[in-house]
């Protein structure tokens, strides 16, 4: 009893000297940790702070941007007639029409007023524009600049001038037009950015004086304080602390004068640190004492039951859980202790190791087959193939497997919901069973993929009676919850053979054999053939050559002229791509666009046609005998970064000089309506731009009459499915209402494959102006079309003869 008793004593002071030392340690590493916290939490708060400042800088360049493009397209007005009546109403009008601009200026070289968007006497022509700091900056520059804060003259209101120049024949500054953005409305946008509670934006011009101040606009046309000025002209962007006048610590971040991309201006966001700091330190304390008070408490728990624990039933529990630790869960650590504590620990153990010995049955199960359904897994299924196809090779029997995939079973799911459709899937689980016999295996491999595998087939065709029961039996409705449901199937069959000699191969050629059923119809079957996999295998490597087409210019373009009916003048060319492949020939877009599009190879090759479309325009404006516009197609995957297809269009356009009017960006209904819903705002800009926006293959998507009305477009392209000959003049009727809904909504129209005289005097009496298609010309390559252009229109006499007789 004694030896015991110095034992228990021996245990419990080493248990709490070890608690000890833990809770020490603990309580050191917590306040090291909340130190080096605090130190990390600092510099991340410096770092998000300028983040917000590049953040506020960026969204800056986004509406002076607004404003360049503007001014830029406004100075271009002169190029004719100089600055005319009409120029100066466009001017005013345009500064009228968007409260964004308090007025917008145009002078000439010597900086002298020659149209002003106020109709005041106060502002007369001839006069001396205020800001000759801008003006000479402009000339400096001979770009986009960025003035001083100011007031207009006429209005009173507040404003930042930013001027453009207007370039003559020689590139040579001839003057400059210049607009006052009004602060009001500025300081209304930036109240929109949300960067954050408690954050203060100021924006100053390069003077130092406020253009833009948040939460509170008041100081709008004051200089910055003082403690912020030096950092007006720092050379690169930072943060800085300072204190306000009530003593408040502030962190700002800043984008100075000259270092941003909006050079002119500088950014200032600024937070309260000391108030963050104490956040931060309330928050690690908080932890700290939370973490010690469970600490002390389970020391506290800890040496209450370990007082009432002998060293025997210890040591009896270690010995079963060892045997545990080797597998043996059959032992059993109850025993007579005299302490219900631990009798009950010792029971409660006991438990849990039962309860392991259950789940590992539950985990075994669980490891081969489909909790949902109960069917066997896919790793069943494999092992079950691989015996077959042993069994075939030793045996001589044959077998196929069946991959059977439910149609529109996410329809089910996404309007009944998921409930209904685990039971839909039990249910197809239970008739599978039901179905097939005991010889044969049925699996789910995963949402409502099933297989099967048809054991000793005396012949393929017994496989297509099985897979015909099975859609039979799936054609049937089910009924789920009082709810009627039908869902039928589709399946792929792959019979054993030397071609598929192995489990991957026989689940691969399935699979594909499904594909084919889906895409001819669904609610079928079909049986592998090598014809399959050559197809897929060909898609495949097809695939894989692409991107080595693109880089070793393997495409090249068509183009197709579009004429105008009454006059024979070709009015625009529509660019189509091409592969030469260096072993196959020419590749139909049919084959490879669906595979670009799936890969994503589409967008490099978009921006090759882009590019190349642009630079044959340049030849031909350079050679004098250019159209008034060329089409080109952009896909869906192009809009799904749409950033980057503007930044492209626009580096392909400086690049070849080409004016944004003369290329026609042609958009298929759903891409339009995608790109519409996602990216609208790219539609708009781009439109903006000067770019025109066409529907390509209008009336064989979805056509919409509210995205006709809502959205950018400026010409439809009535698909050539409705040249084909109508029955009893229905086609005529569609044709003709299309073309009319076009003009009602002020939007041209042009109809394409347009290939005989009849179609010709069809399209010509439903009210068409514009055709497309071979009735005038096949797509032809560069330099047939060039002789095309020079020739300038078709005439009305069989005008593909002449075409031939040219190319020749």
């Amino acid at each position: 009893m004694g030896f015991t008793g110095i034992l228990r004593v021996s245990i419990v002071t080493r248990i709490f000297a070890l608690m000890a030392s833990t809770l020490l340690m603990v309580a050191s590493g917590m306040l090291f940790s909340g130190l080096q916290l605090r130190q990390n939490r600092l510099e991340e708060l410096r770092h998000d702070t300028k983040q917000l400042a590049r953040i506020a800088e960026l969204d800056m360049v986004r509406i002076l941007e607004g404003a360049h493009q503007l001014l830029a397209t406004l100075a271009k007005l002169p190029m004719d007639k100089g600055w005319d009546a009409r120029a100066c109403a466009v001017v005013a009008a345009t500064a009228n029409s968007d409260f964004e601009y308090d007025h917008i200026v145009t002078v000439d070289r010597n900086g002298a007023r020659q149209c002003t968007s106020s109709g005041s006497d106060v502002v007369r022509t001839g006069t001396l524009m205020p800001d000759r700091e801008l003006f000479d900056l402009i000339v400096a520059t001979a770009g986009f600049s960025i003035g001083a804060y100011g007031v207009g003259k006429v209005s009173g209101n507040e404003v930042l001038r930013v001027g453009y120049p207007i370039l003559d024949d020689t590139g040579a500054v001839a003057g400059a037009v210049y607009a006052g953005i009004n602060l009001t409305w500025l300081n209304t946008a930036i109240d929109q950015w949300h960067l954050g509670a408690k954050t203060a934006i100021y924006i100053t011009d390069r003077n130092g004086i406020q253009i833009a101040r948040q939460p509170d606009s008041r100081g709008v046309g004051q200089p910055i304080p003082d403690n912020l000025k030096p950092f007006l002209s720092a050379k690169e962007s930072g943060t800085v602390e300072v204190t306000d006048p009530s003593g408040a610590v502030n962190l700002f971040g800043y984008i100075p004068v000259g270092a941003g991309p909006s050079d002119g201006i500088a950014v200032f966001v600024g937070r309260d640190k000391r108030q963050i700091i104490s956040d931060i330190n309330q928050s690690i304390w908080l932890n700290v004492a939370a973490v010690l008070a469970g600490l002390l408490l389970s020391v506290i728990l800890t040496l209450f039951y370990v007082r009432r624990f002998l060293a025997r039933p210890f040591q009896n529990l270690l010995t079963v859980a060892g045997r545990w630790q080797k597998g043996d869960w059959s032992a059993r650590a109850a025993s007579a202790s005299g302490s219900p504590e631990f009798d009950r620990l010792a029971a409660a153990f006991d438990g849990m190791a039962a309860e392991v010995s259950r789940r590992e049955l539950e985990i075994s199960w669980l490891a081969r087959h489909d909790v949902l359904t109960g069917l066997a897994n896919r790793t069943v299924f494999a092992e079950a193939l691989q015996r077959e196809i042993a069994r075939a090779h030793r045996d001589g029997t044959n077998f196929a497997v069946l991959y059977l995939d439910l149609d529109h079973f996410k329809d089910i799911n996404d309007t009944l919901g998921h409930p209904i459709g685990d039971l839909l899937l039990q249910s197809v689980a239970e008739r599978l069973r039901a179905n097939v016999r005991e010889t044969d295996t049925v699996s789910r491999f995963g949402g409502d993929e099933f297989a099967l595998i048809a054991t000793e087939l005396k012949q393929p065709g017994d496989a297509a009676t099985l897979a015909e029961k099975v859609l039979a039996m799936m054609s049937e409705p089910v009924s789920l919850r009082d709810m009627e449901v039908r869902s039928g199937a589709t399946i792929g069959i792959a019979v054993y053979g030397p071609e598929s000699a192995d489990a991957e191969a026989l689940l691969s050629h399935a699979d594909i054999a499904l594909y084919r059923a889906k895409s001819e119809g669904r609610g079928t079957y079909r049986f592998f053939t090598e014809a399959m996999d050559i197809e897929v295998r060909t898609e495949f490597m097809l695939g894989a050559e692409l991107r080595d087409a693109i880089a070793s210019n393997q495409f090249y373009l068509v183009y197709q002229p579009q004429v105008e009916i009454h006059t024979g003048r070709i009015t625009g060319v529509e660019a189509l791509v091409r592969w030469r492949h260096p072993t196959r020939g020419i590749v139909s877009p049919g084959q490879f666009i669906p595979i670009a599009e799936k890969s994503g190879l589409i967008v490099a090759l978009g921006r090759w046609v882009m590019h190349e479309s642009c630079r044959q325009m340049r030849e031909w404006l350079d050679a004098g005998v250019a159209p008034s516009l060329i089409g080109v197609n952009l896909s869906a995957r192009q809009f799904k970064a749409p950033h980057e297809l503007e930044n492209d269009i626009a580096a392909i356009l400086q690049e070849t000089g080409v004016p944004p009017q003369r290329v026609e960006l042609e958009l298929t209904e759903s891409v339009l309506m995608d790109a519409s819903r996602e990216h609208g705002d790219v539609l708009l800009r781009l439109r903006r731009a000067g770019f025109r926006i066409a529907i390509d293959d209008f009336g064989t998507g979805y056509s919409s009459l509210d995205y006709l009305r809502r959205y950018p477009v400026d010409r439809i392209k009535i698909a050539q499915q409705f040249m084909i000959d109508p029955a009893e003049g229905s086609g005529d009727t569609i044709l003709r209402a299309a073309i009319a809904l076009a003009r009602e909504l002020k939007l041209e129209v042009i109809v394409e494959g347009v290939e005989t005289a009849k179609q010709l005097q069809r399209v010509k009496s439903c009210g068409g102006r514009d055709v497309q298609g071979y009735y005038f010309s096949k797509p032809v390559g560069a330099q047939a079309m060039t002789a095309l252009l020079r020739k300038g229109s078709f005439r009305p006499v069989l005008p593909a003869v002449l075409l031939e007789a040219l190319a020749g």
